[in-house]
């Protein structure tokens, strides 16, 4: 069995938030069989106006390459409603990028978002402790 890499996801939409945000849970979940997600966090726009961002974080160990799996959420995206067109005009019914593939941090802005940081620490693992 080839090595896990662990993947962190950020996840966040700002049309039909709820029911893209469950889409998009349900499409990963179909191909990370124990990605876990965070709860759900209201944002406002960075960068852009426009409606509330709904965003969340997923964590999974994958065997999966990242060109792979880049490939497979922009498809995820699409499959949500994401175009060009609607990106323009700042409607993002679905955005998913990679914070984190192994050691290798990317987005460094998204990691200076107070609600990043508190969504991963949300999902990070408590420490074993010996007794």
């Amino acid at each position: 069995m080839p090595p896990l890499t662990k993947l962190i996801l950020s996840l966040g939409s700002n049309t039909g938030q709820k029911e893209n945000m469950e889409n998009a849970e349900s499409l990963l979940r179909a191909l990370f069989k124990q990605i876990r997600f965070s709860d759900s966090k209201w944002t406002e726009p960075v960068g852009i106006e426009s409606d509330l961002f709904l965003n969340k974080i997923a964590v999974v160990y994958t065997a999966h390459g990242l060109q792979q799996i880049c490939k497979a959420l922009r498809n995820i995206e699409r499959k949500c409603g994401r175009s060009r067109s609607l990106h323009k005009s700042n409607v993002v019914p679905m955005d998913i990028d990679v914070l984190q593939f192994g050691d290798a941090k990317m987005h460094a802005e998204d990691w200076e978002r107070g609600y990043i940081r508190e969504l991963i620490q949300q999902m990070e693992e408590p420490e074993e402790t010996i007794a």
